[in-house]
């Protein structure tokens, strides 16, 4: 009796990894993983109510041993409406205007942007140093909070700097239903108010007839 062929098995299926529970789904997911560099969050200070970040001289360390050896060149100069109910942050990105280049660090930045937020990442000219007018993170900012223009931290000197700060974008809310994505100008949510009015008549007087001379003229 010939021997029965065996049958080909199908190829195992691989089993993908479980979900971590703890991971959350944001924005910033849809932002390349490789492009740039992570950060993470720190602890803040708060002094007089005011939340600050410390820095520590090992933050600021490795920074000054990569620029001190550097010869730096001024660049040249000539002269959404979201359904919003459920959001309750986002990923902004932010810039440090003319922040010192010891200051570049990972862990400095990570500690300047746990002011603002939970930082998340630089961008590539941020990690490659190539651009330094200004560095760059995206930060998951709380739409609650305030968006100051400047925050305060201490250096690794014990100094205390105040720090400017600008956005790429700033949400716009609605002082009346107290969403983001519009002004309260525009909200569709307002109720119009009616109130009712005498109605004026439409029809136009005559005007007087001319006075006629009724006086008898002389037979």
């Amino acid at each position: 009796m010939p021997a029965k062929a065996e049958e080909a098995l199908p190829p195992p299926v691989s089993t993908p990894p479980p979900l971590n529970p703890t991971t959350q789904s944001t924005y910033a997911a849809m932002v390349d993983p490789d492009h740039g560099c992570t950060l993470r969050f720190f602890s803040t200070t708060q002094i007089n109510g005011t939340k600050i970040a410390k820095l520590e001289p090992e933050d600021v360390n490795p920074e000054i041993e990569y620029w001190k050896t550097s010869v730096l060149c001024a660049p040249w100069n000539p002269e959404l409406d979201v359904h919003t109910e459920t959001i309750v942050s986002l990923p902004i990105w932010v810039k440090f205007p003319r922040l010192e280049l010891k200051y570049w660090g990972l862990d400095c930045l990570s500690k300047l942007g746990s002011v603002l937020g939970v930082p998340m990442k630089i961008d590539q000219r941020t990690k490659d140093k190539t651009y330094l007018q200004y560095p760059h993170l995206l930060i998951d900012i709380h739409l609650n909070k305030e968006f100051p223009d400047y925050i305060e931290f201490l250096n690794d000197q014990g100094v205390f700097i105040r720090q400017a700060v600008t956005y790429e974008w700033r949400p716009t809310k609605c002082d009346h239903c107290l969403m983001y994505g519009h002004l309260s100008d525009q909200c569709r949510k307002k109720k119009t108010r009616q109130e009712w009015r005498p109605k004026q008549s439409s029809a136009i007087s005559a005007p007087p007839a001319p006075l006629r001379d009724v006086r008898r003229r002389p037979a």
